[in-house]
Order: C-alpha cells, then structure tokens, then sequence
C-alpha cells in the first residue's frame, strides 16, 4: 500500500536525522559523528523488533514506527547522561579531507576508479534480482516468518538449522524493508550499504593513524576492490554486515585509548555487538586476541593500571549501563534460540563444520589447503579477463599442475573435510562462473605478506597497535583454518575480516612510498600492481560474471535471473493469496523466490498451523526427481493438488492447493503425491510404496498400476491394478531386468480402457520428468495399430475451435509431427508420440507440454477422436484421419 512507502521514507529519515543529531553532540569530528550515526540507526532497527517482539507487534508498521522513535529518543537521554563531554576533534573534517583530496593526483585518480565500479555496484543492485541461494533460503525468509509471528521466533522445528539458529542482525536490516512491503531489487540496497560503511572506514583509519589521504585511498580501493569483497557489495551474502561495523567499532577503541572519553568506548561496544549479532566469526580472531592481551599484560601493566584508574573506574557506572545497551544486539538472538528450542544454538549442525574434537592432522591439512587457495587460486583469475575459455583453460592447468604436486596426498572425508565437500583443486570446478563461490581475496594477501616482510626491517618504527591491525587477517586465518574443517565456496568468509585487516595496508604503503630507500619504493610499486589486478578483476566480476553484471541493467528486463525466475502461473496465484503454506520439502528450499511475489501475504512453513486460515498451499519440489521425496503423479480428477508451474528455470516444480490455487489455476493439471521408493535387492527389484498419499480426491473412484520398464529394449514387468485404497500397502518384488523407469497409471477402473493419465518417473535421480520428455512406453502399443487408426495423420481442431491442427505420422514409428494454425494467424510446431491406443482411448503426448491429449476414438473407415488436453481440461480436440501429404519433419519444437 502506498501509505506504507511514505510511512518507511518517514523514518528513514527521522532514523537518520535523529541519531546522527545524537552522534553530533559526541563527536566534535565529522567521521566518527557519521560512524555513530551509522551504528545508532542500526542498533535502533535491531532493538525496535527485540522490543517490538516481546511485545508482540513486531507485524504492526505503525507500532513498529513508534517503538523506533521511542528508542531513539531515549537515546539521546542515556548518552547526554553517560557521555556529557563531547570527544575533541582531530582535524580530519570533511573540508580538510576534501581539500587534501584536491592535492593528491593518485588520491584523484582512486576516486575515480571507485566512483566508476561504485556506479556498476548499484546498476547491479538496482537492476538484478537477488540470486544467491543460501539468501534465498534463509537470509530473507526469517523476515517474513518473524512478520508473520509478529516476533523474532522460530516458525517451527526440523528446518534448515541456519533459518532457525543463525544470528539475525542483518536480518532486522531487511525487516525494515519487510515491515513496509518492499520488496526485490530493494533488499540488494543492504549489501551496498554495508560495502559502502566498509569502504568508509578503510578510508578513515589510516588517516586516524597519522597518514595522509593517499594512504586512506589506498585502503579503501585495495579493499573496496578486491575480488570477493567486491562481489559481496551485490551478493546479499552477510560477511561485509558483520566485518563493517567490526572495523568501526575497532576505530572507535582506537578512539578511545587515544582520548579516554567513555563515548567512543560505548560506540565501540556497539560496532562490536552488532558484529557478533550478524556473524559470530568474531570467534576465529580469539586466538590471536588472548596473545595480544598476555602480551599487552607482560610488558604494558603499567599503562594498563594507569588505563583502569583514569579512564574506566571513574567511568564504571556509565560504561556497565552502556554494556546493557550493547549486550542485546551480540546476544539477542541466542535468547530467541533459546525460548524458541531450548538450545542456545545447534551443536549437531555446527560439528559439520568445526574441527571438533580437535584433530591436529585436519588442521594442519586444512592450513595447507586454504593457504594455497588464498594465495594462489587468485593467479589463474587474471586470466578470466580475457574470456570464459581462456579462464576455463587457466583453471584447468593450475589445478592439474597443483594436483600432480602439492595436493597429491590430500585426506578427504571426516575429520579432515565436511561430509558434503571434498577438495577438488585450487581453482573451483565452477570458478569461470566468476562469483560469490568461486573469488577469494585476489592479491591482497601478497600485499600484506610484502608489507608485513617490510615491517620486520623496520620494527622499530611501528607502533604496536599498527602490529596488531597488520596481523589481524594472518592470525584470524591461522585460526580459521584450526578450528574449521575443509569447505568448499569459504573464500566469502574472507571478506568479513578484510575490513580491518586491509584499513592499515595503506599507511603502511604510504610509508614504504616515502622511505627514501630503494627497497620501499620497488615494494610501494608492487603494492601499486595489486590494485591495477584488482580492477582488472572488477571489470571482469561487473561485465562478465555468469551469476550477474551490468550489461543487465541496459537490458528490457524484469530483473530475473534464472535462480529467481517463476513462471506467471506461480506468480498469479501467490498474488492473490492472503496466507501461503511453503511446505518445508528439501535443503536449500528457496522461500524468498516465492515471497518476494507478495510481501503483504503471511507465509508459514515447517508444522501446519491449525488456526491459521491457508488458503494457498505450496509443495516445491526438485525437478531432478529424487527417490526420497514424495512423487508428483498426474491423476486428473483424482488429484487436489495442482501442477502450479515451476521456477530457477524449471529446476523446481511447485504443486498447490487450497481455494486460491483453485481459482487462479483451473486449468492446471491436477496431481497427488504419492511415496514411491524402490530397491535393488541382487537379481530382483522391489518397488512400493512408504507410506499416505496425500492430494487424494477421496470421493473419487480409480485405480493405479505400476509397469517397470527398461527404454531400451522395452523389457517390462506390469502390476495389477490397485484400488486407491489399497495404494498405501502397494509393494512387489519382480526379476530386474535392467529396468530404468516406472510407469504409473491411473484409471477409473481395473484396466485401461478409462486410462485418466500416464506419469513416468525415471529410476536414476536426477532427471525431469514433470518438465522434460520422458520416454514413452506401453506394453499394449501396436505400431500397425497406430498405422490403421492414424493413417498419413490427423486433422482437426482444438482450444474451441480457434486452432486447426494437422497431424503427420511418421512412417512405422509412434510419433507425429505436429503443426497448428490460430485463428489470429499464429503458428506454432510441436512433437507427438502416440503412448496408447486401447478399444476406444487413444493417448497422445505433447512435447512441449510434457502431458497429454486423452481421447475417445470411434472405429470406423474414416477414424476420428475427441478429447481433451491433460494440461488444460477445457482445452476440447476433435480430430479424424485425413490423406495428408508426407512432409519433412518438424525441425523446431518450441520449450
């Protein structure tokens, strides 16, 4: 509704405005006040829905708008208490940065760069549907299912652990898109934002630190563009959430060594606590944490007392109450776990992934491993500037070359990899997609181990705490790589601890720069190439990536991807509804590519909700038919469920039911699912079924039969008909005969002279069989009884008689080609096969449809049929034998 629109654009900017008054009063310097407006507003939305929540109104916008306000000003009373003396400024304004900016040609030259790639970003973000699949499976649905509870629970149990478990602060970014209905392209805008406060603070702290804006430009485009980072500004992966406000709470500790004033130590708390609240890999940097403070303790204890007596003990009350304030936002979401399950988080998911128990031999392989590929998988990208084939040739060559020589002896399986992945090589098998799964850090690495090399010679003129900033992302990867396990695609976590790892990179060159010697300028020169690499990779990520790029933006679309795409059934249909049941079918259940299309709707999943009033009920389904998941079988009027249509490019079918997927798809064929499992025991095969049907029409009466067949030779073993009551007890035991599929039937009655519809399913997982032509078969087909009932073919017409269609049979096969005139002057060309002819039935399937035209046929000299099509029962054919010329066949069928 458009009140909604303008009550969202009413508190951004009352979100904004406030709290950066509030930040204002603190900080008489204008980068920290914008650091703590940013974080201000981001606690705000985070403790609005905790409150809202326990209130239980986090689905009322309009209580959603007061809740914020009320915090806010709040706010701006607990710091005016807590913090009455504003923290100095540090002549870093933005006019004298902006004049220092003016100076320096290379500052110029890099403010170009990012503003180009910058534009590229938010074509993308604006123009491109978001089509990462762990998002879309939990990232944005937890926001519709806390809508939809009205708080921050659980919307049932046996679910994808990371949409129950996983921390929610960046969620709650997007819920303040969800409380307001909007929707698609608009959540891209989140992961621009966080790439943007990253960016801000790289370019800050060097400056901070004592260096020029030269050296703020260097961080910020070595960070802003380093491959995986920059993929993350569109990806809506999280890392960049939670590595942002880190970096800004990192800089206001800094702050507050420096100046003692309790302000910057509560933003600090703040940065940190949102940070832990988004992603708790805050956990790999504790390592390194504990020897810094053993070492701060051994030699600093002096300035550490002096510390306590001057700048915290005075300070305790103000300090333990801002603590409070920060403590909701880094463990919020354990206390949602916790009265949701009665676990704080899920030990039995988080022990597929961390190295527990603790096994020395994974470790030190999974510090090879990743080592390499943070080094070396980054070289073959260059590579991938020139082309998907010269890429794809580069990746071949450097995982055969490193596979004959460093990997040789790699340990697969537990405790050394996860169950699900193996190494496969240095380069991703998918790395020519040039994406979120496939990019890692690309030469920065090489720049902080250059840089870090450098700091050795010179040792005496670093400060400790640049130490400690330098060898932030070293330590947290040493860490990473001992307490997690070996996974595939984990070069994204590497952007969480680049924000602060990179932010000093650019003093550091600066210093080198400037050091007089020869050795500082040749190492300032390579630094140099590391950015000319990384917008090489840039302009292959945003032009060229096979996931998204920019060229889209220029493109007359709809912002689909294939990932995202729906067809306009499932669309129709989820438009109309009120209250929609996703049933939980399978891992990586993409629940946003359906809530996206109606974000007024209330969406649950998981157990039935008794009270709620569903009138939509969704069951997606892998195309790629596997035989641990219910089979959707056709079964005209037998059937409560409907084919609704598909989406991510028919890779998912979507069946429905209720009221609204009556209305709004009467024409759609209808299905039941049916538990259909099969086994190869030796010799024989054993086919049954496991349990209830469901979408069984129980006022109707029919009958089922199982053929198991082999495509090739047309070996097959048919079962008796079953009643439909009988079909939860179904099983058989038959020789095998090197059967691939099974054809199930239905009928009104025991034989097939009723046949209703045919479904083939095909033994080995993985193909389509509701999408994609499967191989026909029936035990009773004659070829010479096609020949007498079809002769040359058919003519008739169909669809009320708008369509006039001719038929041609090709000469001692089953298939017809087919060829149809609309009364508008259309045309279109499709392949038949004739799968049944009985007495008086004829069955005929239609390609592009993968369904059928069933069919009462009347003997006579001139054989005719009428019927109907499977897919669309008030689409009516009639047809009857014609003298039709022989023609070439039908060269394109239209999908």
């Amino acid at each position: 509704m458009p009140y909604l629109q303008l009550l969202f654009l009413a508190h951004l900017a009352l979100l904004v405005l406030w709290n950066w008054r509030i930040s204002r009063r603190h900080f008489a310097s204008d980068f920290p006040a914008l650091f703590g407006a940013i974080l201000l507003a981001w606690a705000n939305l985070i403790h609005t829905a905790q409150v809202a929540s326990v209130v239980g109104l986090l689905d009322i916008p309009l209580a959603y708008f007061g809740i914020s306000l009320g915090l806010s000003s709040l706010y701006g009373k607990f710091f005016a208490w807590a913090c009455p003396e504003p923290v100095p400024a540090d002549g870093l304004g933005f006019r004298e940065v902006a004049a220092q900016l003016r100076e320096s040609v290379i500052s110029v030259l890099l403010l170009a760069g990012l503003a180009v790639i910058g534009i590229g970003v938010v074509l993308l973000a604006i123009s491109v549907l978001p089509a990462n699949w762990d998002t879309l499976a939990y990232r944005f649905p937890r926001v519709n299912f806390y809508l939809n509870s009205g708080a921050l629970l659980h919307p049932s149990k046996g679910l994808d652990s990371r949409l129950l478990f996983y921390p929610y602060n960046g969620s709650l970014l997007y819920l303040f898109l969800g409380q307001y209905q909007l929707t698609g392209v608009t959540w891209n805008l989140v992961s621009v934002f966080g790439w943007a406060v990253a960016g801000l603070g790289a370019f800050y702290f060097p400056l901070f630190l004592g260096g020029t804006v030269r050296a703020g430009m260097y961080s910020a485009y070595a960070l802003l563009t380093a491959p995986i980072v920059l993929c993350l500004a569109n990806s809506t992966n999280d890392e960049l959430l939670a590595g942002g406000p880190l970096l800004l709470g990192v800089i206001f500790l800094f702050d507050w060594f420096r100046n003692r004033n309790v302000a910057s130590l509560l933003f600090s708390a703040i940065g940190v606590g949102i940070s832990v609240g988004v992603k708790l890999h805050l956990m790999f940097y504790g390592p390194g944490l504990l020897v810094a403070a053993a070492l701060a303790g051994f030699y600093c204890r002096t300035e550490a007392m002096t510390l306590w007596k001057e700048a915290v003990r005075p300070k305790l009350h103000a300090i333990g109450a801002g603590m409070l304030l920060a403590a909701p936002l880094a463990v919020g979401f354990m206390v949602t776990n916790y009265v949701s399950s009665g676990k704080v988080t899920n030990s039995e998911f988080n022990k597929q992934v961390l190295n527990s128990p603790f096994h020395f031999g994974a470790a030190l392989q999974n510090t090879g491993l990743l080592t390499a590929q943070l080094f070396l998988s980054p070289l073959p990208d260059h590579a991938r500037a020139f082309g998907a084939e010269k890429g794809a040739a580069a990746y071949k060559a450097t995982n055969e070359l490193t596979n004959k020589t460093l990997f040789k002896n790699v340990k697969q399986g537990p405790p050394y990899t996860s169950p699900y992945y193996t190494f496969r090589g240095i380069s991703s098998p998918n790395a020519v997609v040039f994406f979120e799964e496939t990019l890692w850090m690309g030469m920065a690495p090489w720049a902080l181990l250059l840089a870090i090399l450098w700091m050795v010679l010179r040792r005496r003129e670093y400060s400790p705490a640049l130490w400690l900033l330098m060898l932030s992302l070293p330590l947290w990867h040493l860490a990473l790589c001992a307490i997690h396990i070996y996974v595939e695609c984990i070069g994204t976590y590497y952007a969480y601890a680049a924000p602060v790892g990179i932010a000093a990179l650019g003093l550091v060159w600066e210093r080198m720069r400037n050091s007089g010697s020869a050795a500082g300028r040749y190492a300032s020169h390579f630094l140099v190439l590391v950015l000319v690499s990384n917008t090489l990779m840039a302009g292959t990520l945003l032009l060229s990536s096979q996931k998204r790029d920019v060229t889209q933006a220029f493109r007359v679309t709809d912002g689909e991807t294939g990932v995202s795409q729906t067809t306009p059934s499932v669309r129709n249909a989820i438009a109309k509804a009120k209250q929609v049941y996703i049933a939980y079918t399978h891992w990586e259940l993409l629940y946003w590519n359906l809530m996206r299309l109606n974000p007024a709707a209330r969406y649950f999943t998981g157990d039935y909700p008794a009270s709620a009033k569903i009138d939509l009920f969704l069951w997606p389904f892998y195309s790629q038919f596997a035989w641990d998941t219910p089979a959707p079988i056709r079964a005209g009027r037998m059937g409560e469920f409907k084919l609704l249509g598909t989406m991510s490019l028919g890779g998912e079918v979507v069946v429905c039911g209720g009221p609204t997927c009556q209305a709004e798809c009467p024409n759609c064929e209808d299905l039941f699912l049916l538990p259909l499992r099969y086994a190869r025991k030796g010799p024989a095969i054993d086919l049954f079924v496991a349990g209830p049907t469901q979408g069984l029409n129980p006022s109707q009466a029919g009958f089922v039969r199982f053929t198991l067949f082999n495509s090739a030779t047309q070996a097959n073993s048919p079962s008796a008909w079953v009643p439909l009551a009988e079909l939860s007890k179904f099983k058989t035991n038959v020789p095998d005969q090197a059967f691939d599929h099974v054809l199930v039937e239905t009928s009104c009655e025991a034989g097939p002279t009723c046949l209703i519809s045919r479904t083939t399913l095909p033994l080995t997982p993985g193909l389509r069989p509701l999408v994609d032509q499967m191989p026909e078969f029936s035990p009773s087909l004659d070829p010479a009884q096609i020949s007498s009932v079809f002769g040359n073919g058919w003519e008739g017409t169909e669809g009320s008689g708008y369509w006039k269609f001719q038929w041609k049979l090709r000469p001692g096969t089953n298939k017809l080609d087919a060829t149809w005139t609309g009364g508008g002057g259309e045309k279109a060309n499709d392949e038949l096969t004739v799968s049944l002819i009985t007495e008086k039935q004829v069955l005929i399937h239609r390609r592009s449809y993968n369904s059928y035209y069933v069919g009462t046929w009347y003997p006579s000299k001139t054989p005719m049929a009428k019927g109907y099509a499977a897919w669309d029962p008030s689409n009516i054919w009639t047809g009857k034998r014609a003298d039709i010329a022989a023609g070439a066949p039908v060269s394109a069928v239209p999908r």
